[in-house]
């Protein structure tokens, strides 16, 4: 699975080995492989999630 995340300041940051993303209160938690975090991003600062699944 694919994750791409737009943040609001207009960039896009692609994760190409995610396996999950979890909202953890007010984050989003990106997920990899053998369940290591790839990314922590809060969700006030999210303007797009996408995922090929």
């Amino acid at each position: 699975m694919a994750v791409a995340i737009e943040d609001t300041e207009g960039n896009t940051h692609i994760y190409d080995k995610a396996v999950k993303v979890v909202e953890q209160g007010d984050q989003y938690v990106v997920h990899g492989p053998d369940n290591t975090v790839q990314a922590v991003y809060p969700k006030d600062e999210v303007k797009k999630l996408v995922s090929d699944n």
